[in-house]
């Protein structure tokens, strides 16, 4: 299966640029790291909606995790077999 990749489209300023970074980082690494890192990227995320509601960068890059890490989880999952 090919792994989810964060639209081009998004803007990642500030606190959004390190969830990006996160984000990046988790594409390279094993389902249980992969977990960590796609989990502080949703928390700054959800900082960032908790101040600008609709700031759509944020909502997409929060979505976006969220989604990764339910994906990282069904993996570790099917790995226990």
């Amino acid at each position: 299966m090919k792994p989810a990749q964060l639209p081009r489209t998004v803007v990642a300023e500030g606190p959004l640029e390190s969830a990006k970074r996160y984000l990046t980082a988790a594409e390279h690494e094993q389902p249980s790291t992969a977990l960590g890192h796609d989990l502080l990227a949703a928390k700054i995320s959800y900082g960032v909606l908790e101040r600008q509601p609709k700031d759509e960068s944020a909502r997409t890059i929060y979505n976006f995790a969220v989604a990764r890490v339910v994906q990282h989880v069904v993996e570790e999952i099917l790995s226990l077999g």
